[in-house]
């Protein structure tokens, strides 16, 4: 079990004094030498039996789905779906009534572009839908009904989520990969929290990671699970395996260490995985791309401690990044180094305290969790993209 220490974690915060005209910066408290932030550790290696969770209902269009990329549930167990395929937004139930499509394709009020990325919980009431191609969020009532845009223009880097903030409307959290003053290689990320409805609220993080773990193919970029109450949100290292608790004040709460798996990558493992994660290379360029990369080292070490996290009303489910024995038995169909989901999650209290090893069925892919069932895209026997709600079997 590791303990921060001055010199312990891989991960450190520290608040940023610079900014720009159209981007305000606010300070924000590190959970590094806070005096009121808690840090937690917690026995890693607990022996726990895994939890298999089973399909118990599902519901698609007739028509089916063309490519779902996101979802969304309220309290009344409705769930709306952002089909990028189609360019529309579905509204349904596991009540076994056909959904209702909206939107179109398109660049006006109610339509979709290409972009069409992911569509969250707006606030109680609404829904949100972002269109990364015109960079914008439409917000929408349950039923449908557009109620009005929000732009959402791009930073200096790629998004990496969107939340509801409460009463400061909606966010976006960017993460920008700025070149170190180490020199050559450096690429410490850093997190800014935007208020897209309040730009004058705008933070600013910096994660410094080792170079080490900067350098391989797998990401350095952080990852952010949202409180669907829109009480806080979570920032997760993945190469440091540490996850650090803010709420809306933008003041870090806790920090989480030793959070998921430092598994070492074998031999096997290593050549699994870049046959894998190359597939789009030209089958006689292939070989000597994977020599290319393993002769750099650009994957030797540990898989990352952890991928996606989701969070429900009490837990919060980190997922463990796919390994070559995945890939290999057919659980990780869909493998890329951006899409490393694994079939087992870690599932947290939102105290920190591991309660539970969970595993999915194969294929299905975790987008929220609603009174304890995971609720997410998997598919029909057939191949057919379908909404899904797991449960444990009695």
């Amino acid at each position: 079990m590791r303990n921060l220490t001055a010199a312990g974690p891989v991960l450190i915060l520290v608040g940023l004094a610079a900014c720009t005209a159209d981007t305000p910066v606010r300070a924000v408290t590190s959970c590094i030498g806070d005096s009121t932030a808690v840090v937690r550790s917690y026995p890693r290696d607990l022996v726990m039996a895994d939890v298999n969770y089973e399909v118990q209902r599902s519901f698609g269009p007739s028509s089916s789905f063309v490519n779902p990329v996101s979802l969304a549930v309220n309290r009344e167990w409705q769930v709306a779906v952002a089909d990028r395929g189609g360019s529309v937004l579905w509204s349904g139930a596991f009540d076994g009534r056909e959904p209702v499509a909206f939107g179109r394709a398109g660049t006006g009020p109610g339509e979709f572009g290409p972009g069409m990325t992911m569509v969250f919980p707006a606030n109680p009431n609404e829904i949100a839908v972002v269109d990364a191609s015109q960079s914008r969020i439409q917000r929408f009532l349950w039923n449908g009904q557009l109620v009005d845009q929000v732009t959402s223009r791009f930073g200096s880097g790629p998004p990496i989520g969107y939340a509801w903030a409460g009463d400061l409307g909606l966010a976006r959290f960017d993460a920008v990969l700025r070149r170190g003053e180490g020199g050559t290689g450096e690429y410490p990320p850093e997190v800014s929290v935007v208020f897209l409805e309040q730009p004058e609220a705008t933070a600013v993080r910096r994660l410094t990671i080792p170079q080490d773990t900067a350098r391989g193919l797998y990401s350095s970029r952080p990852v952010v699970g949202v409180a669907v109450d829109g009480s806080g949100f979570v920032v997760g290292a993945p190469m440091a395996g540490t996850i650090d608790v803010y709420q809306w004040d933008l003041q870090c709460r806790e920090r989480w260490n030793d959070i998921g798996h430092a598994t070492p990558i074998t031999d096997e493992d290593r050549q699994i995985i870049l046959e894998a994660g190359f597939q789009t290379v030209p089958e006689a360029q292939r070989p000597g791309v994977i020599e290319m990369v393993i002769s750099a080292h650009l994957l030797d070490g540990n898989y990352p401690w952890f991928g996606r996290i989701v969070i429900s009303e009490d837990e919060v489910w980190v997922n463990d990044v796919a390994t070559g024995s995945d890939i290999r038995d057919g659980a990780a169909p869909d493998f890329t180094f951006d899409t490393a989901d694994s079939p087992r999650w870690s599932v947290y209290s939102r105290q920190g305290e591991l309660v539970r090893r969970a595993v999915m069925p194969r294929g299905f892919v975790l987008h929220a969790l609603r009174d304890g069932h995971p609720i997410g895209i998997g598919h029909t026997e057939d191949g057919t993209p379908v909404v899904q709600l797991l449960g444990v079997p009695e």
